[in-house]
């Protein structure tokens, strides 16, 4: 029975999910291989207030949540709110161009996809 997702392709992931850590860097990362790809949502360095729960994401935003400084909390905020921005601006812009050249090759070579096997981290 095929696996829901590649061993290559998880073990890269941890890698860079290592290298971000170890660097305190937020990333998107998409990985590929043949059938199947992976990504990596990576929005919590040390800077950021936001945590992936599940499907939801979370902003500590509480001036509890710095014990009572509110100093700290508002340079999370604007260093997380950047952070996003940033992410989703280079994703989108990324994305778009990824699409529009899947779509021209799709066109000139008839190529038909399979379902694709993506996991999350």
């Amino acid at each position: 029975m095929e696996k829901g997702y590649s061993s290559k392709l998880r073990y890269v992931s941890n890698l860079i999910l290592e290298i971000l850590k170890e660097h305190d860097v937020a990333a998107c990362v998409v990985l590929h291989e043949p059938g199947f790809s992976e990504f990596i949502n990576f929005i919590e360095p040390s800077y950021s207030c936001a945590k992936i729960e599940g499907d939801q994401l979370k902003i500590r935003s509480k001036a509890s949540d710095y014990n009572g400084d509110t100093q700290k909390r508002d340079k999370a905020l604007t260093d997380t709110s950047n952070m996003l921005v940033l992410l989703a601006e280079t994703t989108g812009t990324t994305s778009l161009m990824l699409y529009q050249a899947s779509d021209v090759l799709d066109y000139t070579t008839g190529a038909v996809h399979t379902k694709s096997k993506f996991t999350k981290r």
